[in-house]
């Protein structure tokens, strides 16, 4: 009896190793993933440019959803595309727990909103929230994100070359000008 117990000790100690091991492995290669994503997304998850997003603080399930999606061909960005390729489901959903993780950048107030991006912001509230915060795990925070790329977002949800029945019907009227004003108000919000 006493070595039937040792044995299955010992079996369970392999066990938990194995599995620390496995733990630890992947950890560091998040490690070094995320390092990887540094030269466009920033230290940190903040961008330097405003065509990239910012990362940081981000919806866990959001940023998930949208590296399978680029993995798997459902999103198309050439550099994404080739960056996500290989990588494991595990790997991505390491990677959207990392960043969602982090601290976002906060804003600096402005003292005045681009008013008509304001304005336009009344078909984005029932999604976004009031504050381009989001309560649903799917959908992307989008104060305090960069305005270059919410406006290239938002063309590309107008024209069809990025994917939303809900966001395609939501810009399919917007002017230039008025994605221009409402990525520049979100843009200005404190995350």
């Amino acid at each position: 009896m006493n070595s039937v117990l040792v044995t299955y000790s010992l079996k369970c100690f392999f066990v938990m190793l194995v599995t620390l091991q496995s733990v630890q492995s992947l950890a560091g290669r998040v490690d070094d993933l995320a390092k990887t994503c540094v030269a466009c997304h920033g230290e940190n998850g903040i961008s330097s440019n405003t065509n990239w997003p910012n990362l940081a603080g981000q919806k866990n399930g959001y940023l998930r959803a949208q590296l399978l999606a680029f993995r798997d061909g459902n999103r198309v960005d050439p550099l994404m595309n080739a960056t996500m390729k290989g990588l494991s489901d595990q790997e991505l959903e390491s990677l959207a727990q990392h960043f969602s993780s982090l601290v976002p950048k906060v804003s600096s107030i402005v003292d005045k909103p681009n008013q008509a991006g304001m304005n336009i912001r009344a078909r984005c509230i029932s999604c976004h929230g009031m504050q381009g915060k989001t309560v649903n795990d799917q959908w992307p925070n989008i104060s305090g994100q960069k305005k270059g790329y919410l406006q290239k977002q938002l063309k590309a949800f107008r024209d069809g070359s990025r994917h939303s029945e809900v966001m395609a019907v939501i810009v399919k009227d917007f002017t230039d000008q008025q994605i221009e004003d409402v990525s520049e108000y979100y843009s200005q919000q404190s995350h």
